[in-house]
């Protein structure tokens, strides 16, 4: 149903039906923010220009570890670009953590683009007053729902004038597209999203981006011919942003009581919950009411984002894994999967303040048979 629902809009699309209202204004380049960190800008913006300026190439897949600057990569190609961006996230919380960085992005660069942040079927937030953003931030299934449901032109997500066509029409951002090669569902939305931009957009452009480099030969789309454009290359990521020292170590278990200046991420709420008991600062996990996690993610910030001081301890449960742009020069973690680990290591000294940096790896009580397996390989 959804391929022929798809394949329906696509054609209504390319007969004619889709408004041309829908174009903004493309920003020059703009000039690096004051105390930006000159090759993290340069870096950015030279794969946004490689975006937007290819001709012929329609797939960008971007895979670069956490702190390289990938939201600034996506902004600055939604600046430079004609067309509304559409940013699809697998969870709802990235999606949250992702339209803050964004806002802060529009501060620093002085541009007022209009970005919104849509998920259950209306419009969560935004900084434009009006309906219409060229930066629209939600979840895939959020997107993808409007052809489900049969929207067509206006009225698609409620305070936004997002529409069934926008999916198509748009140059679209995955963020964090290795999670929706790990779920069924999502995976079938996103290779059928991929396949039918594939073959009916003309100048859009999609983008992947990820941390954790994964194997795209079951993704038919951006896998076989000449409209894909692999940054750095295909087989290979680019390094981190710094040249720092990490140290690596197994551990037996976590410390009850976490020094200054250190991350304890967990695989379970419960657990972060247990160690926040032992007198840990703060404890950071999705189950708080949404005033509360708003608060806790102040204070979060406050501590340890890029302008923060005084460094405190914080058990955390994985929502700290993607999309928090906050930093800590010892990590302790959960082990799970090498993906998530991946993810939590970008946690680790992420602006390379620190000459030296730990991460120690511990196999805990809700270990599952992922674990167990991870943890026979790791010897």
């Amino acid at each position: 149903y959804l391929v022929r629902t798809i394949l329906v809009h696509a054609d209504h699309m390319v007969s004619g039906n889709l408004s041309d209202g829908k174009r903004f204004s493309a920003y020059p380049v703009p000039n690096m923010p004051e105390g930006w960190d000159a090759k993290r800008y340069g870096t950015s913006k030279e794969i946004a220009l490689g975006i937007t300026g290819s001709s012929g190439i329609k797939n960008h897949v971007i895979n670069a570890p956490a702190g390289f600057g990938k939201t600034s990569i996506a902004y600055l190609t939604a600046l430079m670009s004609s067309n509304r961006t559409v940013i699809a996230c697998p969870t709802k919380f990235i999606a949250d953590g992702l339209y803050d960085s964004l806002n802060e992005l529009e501060n620093l660069f002085g541009t007022r683009v209009g970005i919104e942040l849509v998920y259950g079927g209306k419009r969560q937030k935004a900084s434009c007053e009006d309906s219409m953003c060229k930066i629209s931030v939600g979840t895939i299934d959020t997107f993808v729902g409007t052809f489900v449901k049969g929207k067509n032109m206006g009225n698609a997500i409620e305070g936004s004038d997002i529409c069934a066509y926008d999916i198509l029409s748009s140059n679209v951002v995955f963020d964090e597209y290795h999670e929706l090669l790990d779920n069924n569902a999502l995976f079938a939305l996103f290779v059928n999203i991929l396949s039918a931009r594939t073959v009916f957009v003309k100048d859009a452009k999609t983008v992947l981006m990820s941390a954790t480099p994964v194997n795209l030969r079951s993704v038919a789309p951006v896998r076989d011919g000449e409209n894909t454009q692999y940054y750095p290359s295909r087989n290979e990521a680019y390094p981190a942003q710094h040249d720092k020292e990490y140290t690596l170590c197994m551990v037996d278990s976590v410390p009850e009581n976490l020094p200054d200046d250190t991350f304890a991420i967990f695989n379970t709420v419960k657990e972060a919950q247990k160690h926040m008991a032992n007198g840990n600062t703060i404890c950071h996990h999705a189950k708080f009411t949404k005033e509360d996690r708003a608060r806790n993610e102040m204070n979060l910030f406050r501590h340890h984002g890029k302008h923060g001081s005084v460094p405190v301890s914080v058990s955390a449960s994985p929502i700290m894994q993607a999309s928090v742009d906050v930093s800590a020069d010892t990590l302790y973690e959960s082990t799970a999967w090498f993906t998530n680990t991946v993810q939590r290591i970008g946690r680790c000294n992420r602006w390379g303040r620190d000459e030296k940096a730990a991460i120690k790896l511990y196999f805990s009580t809700d270990a599952t048979e992922n674990m167990t397996r991870f943890k026979e390989k790791s010897a």
